[in-house]
């Protein structure tokens, strides 16, 4: 039996099932995660759905997400009820239990039946039933195609639709980035045809942010941004003051990256963003064209996700933290 059809025979029958997303959830991990709770209700089934951190103020709107606990939030007996009754947990968008945070003990003890859907290249093979193509744009994407070959897309209404079209729309870049495909097209024209309102989606993405959040940003590009013309990479450092001064809420710094990138001539950027009081600084890394930050987070700074953008972490100041990722990006550019 192919794992297809081994996850149609787990979501046949009635269960408690608990969905796990990763630590400062995107669009694409709520998405996703609430568009699969909305399949499984639909199929009879008991869902908790659990977010490890709190996720952005920008997707609070999404259909459903009232009813997301937030493990950091919750008292720690409950949520180890609520893991330990699951008869099954689907984790979605991660398939490496560090990408749990204060969570991954947790869900590694849990007994219940493990099964991953994800599109990220590095996967640590713990569940029973691991779904996992690199390919795929969004894991969102992965989802509505799981559905369509288990005969189940029937079941996808317009609330469904739209959370799994933000999940699309969010790890594509608005359709920009090179992972969009014809197939993307054709999978979001049929979530449109579900009854996605495109422009009140875009609407409710857009209209919600705070003054502070773009005078930080301003502040962010004009005394934090370093550029590196002659080795095409450029890179921003966020110190743990700004989060204070600016009062940065959990996403505000999303898309930061971007504008980094988006200079001429720069086709690698790093975002690196020191953790107040941890001693560590959260990386993120995007290229356009042949570069890997894949590989360079993986090898350099215990991280990784795609071709071009990816993750990581470095333990220690901020000041070292940079100086590193000029020596290695000069380093790997060169070579």
């Amino acid at each position: 039996m192919n794992k297809i059809n081994q996850l149609k025979n787990t979501l046949e029958t009635p269960q408690r099932i608990v969905i796990v997303m990763h630590e400062r959830p995107d669009g694409d991990a709520l998405g996703s995660s609430l568009a699969l709770a909305g399949i499984c209700r639909k199929k009879g089934h008991e869902v908790t759905v659990i977010s490890p951190t709190v996720y952005p103020k920008f997707l609070a709107w999404l259909p459903g997400i009232e009813q997301v606990i937030i493990g950091e939030k919750c008292a720690p007996e409950q949520l180890l009820a609520i893991v330990e009754e699951a008869n099954v947990i689907i984790c979605l968008d991660f398939g490496e239990y560090k990408r749990l945070g204060e969570m991954q003990d947790l869900i590694r003890k849990a007994q219940g039946k493990k099964i991953v859907i994800d599109h990220h290249l590095k996967q640590e093979n713990f569940a029973s039933i691991t779904l996992c193509n690199p390919k795929a744009p969004a894991t969102a994407f992965m989802l509505y195609q799981l559905l369509l070959e288990m005969k189940m897309e029937t079941l996808v209404d317009k609330e469904i639709a739209t959370a799994l079209y933000v999940g699309i729309l969010t790890d594509t870049g608005s359709f920009s980035y090179r992972n969009t495909t014809v197939e993307t097209h054709r999978v979001v024209a049929d979530l449109l045809e579900k009854g996605v309102d495109v422009g009140w989606v875009h609407y409710c993405l857009e209209k919600n942010t705070r003054l502070k959040r773009l005078q930080f940003i301003a502040h962010a590009i004009t005394h934090r941004l370093f550029v590196f013309t002659k080795h095409g990479f450029a890179y921003l450092a966020i110190p743990s003051e700004d989060f204070k001064k600016f009062g940065l809420q959990p996403g505000d710094t999303g898309g930061l990256v971007q504008y980094a990138l988006s200079i001429r001539g720069i086709d690698i950027a790093v975002l690196a963003t020191e953790q107040r009081g941890k001693n560590q600084v959260r990386l993120s890394f995007r290229s356009f064209g042949d570069f890997s930050v894949n590989d360079f987070a993986q090898e350099h700074f215990q991280g990784g996700g795609h071709k071009n953008a990816a993750g990581g972490i470095f333990y220690g100041s901020l000041v070292k933290a940079v100086k590193k990722i000029e020596e290695q990006l000069k380093r790997a550019l060169k070579e």
